[in-house]
């Protein structure tokens, strides 16, 4: 389970990269809600997301059928969830970026765990 955790993370980064990229480009050069640009980063990064723990984090032997829509519906839950943690911090008047880590260690737990149990488990 560590290792599967380690490149879960990895993973996570790569797609975390991509939001923060996303959300500061978005709130930076073209004035959008943190909450919006957050949200829109996070799908994007979920899309790679799922290719790269289907074959490198999980390897399932799920087929994509199976697991996409599962996939989706934990993704979307938890781009919801991201994008409620960082509205509510930013109203609370912390700064988006310390908004954001707080919302992706959050939303990291609680994708590993859905992930693990849930979509990519191996079927015989």
């Amino acid at each position: 389970m560590t290792s599967q955790f380690l490149k879960f993370v990895t993973v996570g980064g790569i797609a975390t990269a991509t939001q923060y990229v996303i959300l500061y480009a978005l709130v930076s050069g073209a004035a959008w809600d943190p909450a919006h640009a957050s949200m829109l980063g996070a799908a994007i990064g979920a899309v790679l997301n799922y290719w790269l723990n289907y074959t490198f984090s999980f390897q399932s032997g799920r087929r994509h059928r199976e697991s996409f829509p599962l996939f989706v519906l934990m993704a979307s839950c938890g781009t919801v969830l991201n994008g409620l943690i960082v509205k509510g911090l930013t109203l609370a008047g912390v700064y988006y970026m310390l908004a954001q880590v707080v919302a992706t260690i959050v939303v990291l737990g609680f994708n590993f765990y859905v992930s693990r149990k849930w979509i990519f488990v191996q079927t015989k």
